[in-house]
C-alpha cells in the first residue's frame, strides 16, 4: 500500500526501531510497510495516525478511502446481526 511512512517518520526524526517499539510492532514490519511490501493491519494503521497525530489519509493516502469504507461496511452488518436481523438474505 502506497504510504508516506518513512517521510513522516524521518521528519519526527524517529528510527524505526523507535517507531516499532512505540507502535507495538517490529522493526521489520516499519520496514516493510515503508517500502510497501505488506500492508498494515488495521490497528497499526491507526496506531501509526495516533502517534504522529494525523489522519490515516495523511499516511495512506490513496488507499485508505477503500479501507474506510470496508470499515464502515462491516460495522454496519456487525451491528444490524446484534440487532437480530442480517442485511444479509438468509440462505434456506
Amino acid at each position: 500500500m502506497r504510504n508516506n511512512l518513512a517521510k513522516i517518520r524521518a521528519s519526527e526524526g524517529m528510527s524505526l526501531q523507535d517507531l516499532a517499539n512505540v507502535c507495538g510492532v517490529t522493526k521489520n514490519a516499519i520496514h516493510r510497510l515503508e517500502h510497501e511490501q505488506n500492508n498494515p493491519k488495521l490497528t497499526t494503521a491507526y496506531a501509526l495516525a495516533n502517534i504522529f497525530q494525523m489522519s490515516v489519509y495523511d499516511i495512506f493516502p490513496d488507499d485508505t478511502k477503500i479501507v474506510e469504507k470496508t470499515i464502515t461496511v462491516r460495522r454496519v452488518v456487525k451491528e444490524s446481526e446484534h440487532e437480530g436481523h442480517s442485511l444479509l438474505p438468509k440462505l434456506r
